[in-house]
């Protein structure tokens, strides 16, 4: 590779595994033999059978200019690779898309790492390497079933180099009847990647980190702190915010799917990521990933990790609170006030998305296994509402958990979203959720009530979906407050509607708000409110909203919605608002305010 860069990546090269063997046979003679039992592979270590592996794995074809020894160009995806091992001749052939290389037992290289195997073939126009390690590059430990796999190829013209770079994992997968299906599983893991960034050195990346599966759910997350090496100038760089993190689901067979970004010193890339799980009983994990961005960047690398049954159990979902979680709890507050000294009683209602008194943190939810709770609806505030199983309320709200408890002498109440929940005109939820605290306040002649209206949850991590194309579409339901210029309060509900474009990182949607008395009565239509906005990198924008018809535009810092992505692939969204009177209110209600909640699931 005369003046080639060196791709043979810091603590990476090429490794490999698979199984080789044969049949033995009885001689003819005339007493009974008991054939000798073919070999079969049961550690990835030592492979005695021949056996042909199904990886999951990325790709990335780049070009690197080796004038300056910066990236010109890349392109980066998941593959399926197929990795054929022949134990007689203890060789290794790599096959995917198209491509195919040989590596042979003489072709093997010096290695400069415990678990390494590394082949180089080369011919006229191109050369191959291969690394195969069953041992993590951060880690003390073999694997016993997956190993982790690179095939890199290199072909010089003129000043530049072409390499395409596949990382895969492969191995000794387990059965699908055999994956756990309940409980909770924690792995140690170790990333390894490739980076690639337009005027950028080429990379790559390693590092130590946790996946944790909600067996229950089929709900895994992983984070993994690396380190990156560049492959020009051999410099080194770690910190705070490079980091590697996946979120998806287990699939009903043996199979892991769901989305990655890697955040490193070139900038922030997203993708998809595909695995599985190894061993009899699912004791170590593997999958392969893909990341780009808008500005041509790309990331393909491995993940595998190793069972701790030391690790604490960690909760993924609302369904299924295994630890104590302290989640984000954005609030929307609803206040209305009577003082029996005037005439009129009723001094009015006014409504907050967001927080009340100047504060601009969100509040917090922090929830325990034994179904405990302790509510603060801004930092600001010292000492949270806190309640549990012996706050129960006698009389339950139908599709919510109702609790009461005493805040600064006065009785207060709560009701929690059930997630689970099947009941008609519901729907069942797994990450997002909210509350409707009821805080009452009284001096004297004057007496108050306010409402916090919370949601909370599993949020997407956002650099996740930076990357991601095509549309999604959610329908929700909504719950709310709001008072007649009288003063007679009003329960609203009605349903929530939202249209996310993630090619263009943008969404759009509407409220069809109700209103019904809190004694009863007739429903009437509050309107329906439109919004819109952009994806950032801070996640969905809050917007302003509008009452289709209204001729007068609402001031978004008074009337808005704050929408959150939930869940590992975005397939929930909860979301605060207020409305306040600008003269678009329906006449017949004449609301002061409405301050409310929704939750939506994705179609």
């Amino acid at each position: 590779m005369r003046r080639s860069v060196n791709m043979a990546l810091a603590p990476c090269v090429l490794l490999g595994a698979c199984g080789g063997g044969g049949t033995n046979s009885a001689g003819s003679v005339p007493i009974a033999v008991t054939p000798t039992p073919a070999p079969t592979n049961t550690v990835i270590t030592d492979l005695k059978a021949s056996q042909i592996f199904s990886a999951n794995g990325a790709s990335v074809d780049t070009s690197i200019n080796l004038s300056d020894r910066l990236v010109e160009k890349a392109a980066s995806t998941t593959s399926t690779v197929k990795v054929s091992y022949d134990a007689v001749a203890k060789s290794y052939t790599i096959e995917t898309a198209g491509r195919s290389a040989i590596f042979t037992a003489a072709q093997g290289q010096k290695t400069e790492f415990p678990g390494e195997t590394r082949y180089t073939n080369s011919d006229s126009a191109q050369r191959d390497y291969l690394t195969i390690a069953t041992q993590p590059y951060n880690g003390s430990k073999s694997n016993a079933y997956v190993a982790l796999g690179y095939w890199q190829r290199n072909s010089v013209s003129s000043t530049t180099q072409n390499t395409v770079f596949d990382a895969f994992v492969f191995g000794l997968e387990t059965a699908a009847t055999a994956v756990p299906r309940t409980g909770y599983a924690g792995y140690e893991t170790a990333a390894f990647g490739f980076i690639t960034t337009p005027g950028k050195e080429p990379k790559a990346f390693t590092g130590a980190g946790t996946l944790d599966v909600d067996l229950s759910s089929g709900t895994f997350r992983s984070i993994n702190m690396v380190g990156e090496y560049s492959l020009a100038s051999n410099s080194y760089g770690s910190g705070g915010g490079i980091e590697l993190v996946t979120t998806g689901q287990v699939g009903s067979g043996n199979s892991l799917s769901g989305n990655v970004y890697y955040a490193g010193f070139d900038g922030v890339v997203s993708g998809t990521m595909n695995g599985r799980f190894f061993g009899p009983s699912a004791e170590e994990v593997g999958a392969g990933f893909s990341a780009t961005n808008r500005s041509g960047a790309a990331v393909t690398g491995t993940l595998t990790g190793q069972r701790d049954t030391t690790r604490a159990p960690v909760s993924l979902t609302l369904t299924n609170i295994v630890a104590a979680t302290s989640l984000p709890a954005p609030t929307a507050t609803w206040t209305t006030a009577t003082n029996t000294s005037l005439s009129p009683q009723f001094r009015g209602a006014i409504g907050y998305n967001g927080l009340p008194n100047g504060f601009s943190a969100p509040g917090n939810l922090q929830l325990t296994p034994d179904g405990g709770f302790a509510y603060r609806p801004y930092d600001g505030m010292v000492s949270p509402y806190l309640f549990g199983p012996a706050n129960r309320s006698a009389t339950q709200r139908p599709n919510f958990a109702s609790y009461d408890f005493t805040t600064d002498g006065n009785a207060s109440h709560v009701d929690i979203y059930r997630p689970a929940m099947t009941s008609s005109g519901e729907i069942q939820l797994t990450y997002a959720g909210f509350g409707i605290w009821s805080v009452p306040f009284r001096n004297g002649s004057f007496a108050e009530v306010r409402k916090f209206f919370a949601a909370y949850g599993f949020e997407t991590p956002v650099k996740l979906l930076a990357g991601r194309t095509g549309t999604a579409s959610y329908d929700g339901i909504v719950y709310g407050s709001t008072a007649t210029t009288s003063g007679e309060t009003i329960d609203v509900g009605g349903t929530s509607r939202f249209a996310v474009d993630f090619s263009n990182q943008r969404y759009e949607g509407a409220l069809m708000l109700t209103g019904v008395p809190t004694g009863g009565g007739t429903t009437t239509s509050l309107g329906t409110w439109t919004f819109s906005d952009a994806i950032t990198a801070r996640g969905m924008n809050a917007a302003a909203l509008n009452r289709a018809g209204a001729t007068t535009a609402v001031n978004i810092d008074f009337s808005n919605i704050a929408p959150r992505f939930y869940g590992p692939d975005a397939q929930e969204i909860a979301a605060t608002f207020t409305i306040l009177n600008n003269g678009n209110f329906p006449a017949d209600i004449g609301s002061t305010a409405i301050s409310g909640v929704t939750v939506a699931k994705r179609r």
